[in-house]
């Protein structure tokens, strides 16, 4: 991408932010506050009033408002981003028709946005549970974990550009995304430890994209162990995959992408 793009991406990612947000009274804090009262609200059910916890595969255990939290926050990100990826080329039909910006970079902006709320509080909420002993973390943890953040932004973004192609021909899969992202996050060992899913069914649920991500996250939170080989491997392959569909499919429609809006 080069620097004209990136300027332009930037300028698309604040008006992306000033749409969601025109005649908001807290503005930006609307941002932050959804998934912090979320955060809360998980606290407060499942560390306070039924005060669960759940048996990691090393032996040990943790509260299940941390395991819920290691993987639920990434995943905050990735479904918000794609939650309205198949309507972002037709709600921008004015900006297409009427200007010269590259359409692909307003479906970019709108997966960046949620991916950098989440590193705001990513970012000071992880060594802050660390600190409580609610985490493990670990010196060799923090590259791997951008590694797999960057893996996961790769991921939506690729799927983001996916839908939004497919979604100017097929107007109804604005309509069939949030149901399909709530079957990807029950079928995603996010809520639960993949080794509580009966042995015969496990294999089936690493046909889920969100599979070793969340597995990866709950690895290097909650555990003194390193990332598996398996998940180091299969995250950038889903990465550059969902890229390269993404990529294909706006191909496809480009050359007629006005006259499809």
């Amino acid at each position: 991408m080069n620097k004209n793009n990136l300027t332009k991406l930037w300028g698309a990612v604040q008006a992306e932010f000033r749409t969601l947000y025109a005649g908001s009274l807290l503005g930006v804090l609307w941002f932050l506050l959804a998934p912090l009262l979320q955060v809360g609200m998980y606290v407060f059910l499942f560390q306070v009033v039924w005060k669960l916890r759940v048996n990691l595969h090393h032996g040990g255990d943790v509260s299940f408002v941390w395991f819920l939290l290691s993987a639920y926050i990434p995943y905050w990100a990735f479904q918000d981003a794609l939650s309205r990826a198949a309507g972002a080329l037709t709600a921008n039909a004015h900006i297409i028709r009427n200007t010269p910006f590259p359409p692909w970079l307003l479906v970019v902006a709108r997966v960046m946005l949620p991916f950098g709320v989440m590193l705001a509080l990513v970012l000071p909420l992880w060594p802050v549970l660390h600190q409580a002993g609610h985490f493990q973390l670990q010196w060799a943890d923090g590259p791997w974990l951008a590694f797999t953040l960057m893996c996961l932004a790769g991921m939506a973004v690729g799927l983001a550009v996916l839908l939004a192609s497919v979604g100017v021909v097929l107007r109804d899969l604005a309509n069939i995304v949030p149901p399909l992202l709530m079957a990807l996050m029950l079928t995603a060992p996010i809520m639960y430890p993949l080794q509580n899913v009966p042995e015969a069914m496990r294999g089936w649920f690493w046909l889920n994209p969100l599979t070793p991500f969340a597995e990866a996250f709950h690895t290097l939170l909650l555990t003194p162990q390193g990332l598996d080989l398996g998940h180091a491997l299969a995250m950038p392959a889903l990465a550059l995959g969902a890229l390269w569909l993404g990529r294909w499919a706006y191909r496809k429609i480009a050359p007629d992408l006005v006259d499809l809006l």
